[in-house]
């Protein structure tokens, strides 16, 4: 649990959602509140602006329907190390130990043990940083998907 982090934090939880206010009330009754903010609805323009506060990035997921990473990516976009839980869709974004670390879904001992993993090593952490940057900018940058698009059509048209 958050408990089991052994280093400084506050943790920032962005996007709106049903379960927002049930989160807030859990914050609260576990006397947390003073260490956790809610930002609720970001607009994808001002994302970068708060994955740049952060030391990473973390996307607990528990349920198989977390087709694909992209929350995890943006962070990636911005340097920041990540930390994704082992399901099929976030292990496509996060390479163990190569851009991040994955955890056992559902586990927050888990979780707590691979944020003090980093948290204990900068220079872990920033290369993750850099290597998940990379991946984003080689894999995902749009005027290179763009590119490869046109080349399939283009041979798809003659």
């Amino acid at each position: 649990s958050l408990r089991d982090v052994t280093y400084e934090w506050h943790l920032l939880v962005v996007g709106a959602g049903e379960l927002l206010s049930s989160y807030r009330d859990l914050a609260s009754q576990l006397h947390l509140s003073g260490r956790i903010s809610f930002a609720g609805y970001v607009p994808d323009k001002d994302l970068a602006d708060h994955f740049n506060l952060a030391e990473l990035a973390i996307l607990p997921s528990i349920d198989k329907s977390e087709a694909f990473g992209t929350v995890l990516l943006e962070a990636m976009s911005c340097g920041k190390s990540v930390i994704g839980s082992d399901l099929p869709g976030v292990r496509t974004v996060v390479e163990h130990e190569i851009n991040g670390l994955v955890v056992k879904p559902g586990n927050p001992d888990d979780i707590a043990k691979k944020i003090n993993v980093l948290f204990q090593d900068d220079s872990l952490r920033n290369r993750f940083g850099q290597a998940g940057r990379k991946k984003v900018l080689e894999l995902y940058d749009w005027a290179k998907v763009v590119s490869q698009i046109d080349k399939i059509y283009q041979q798809v048209k003659v």
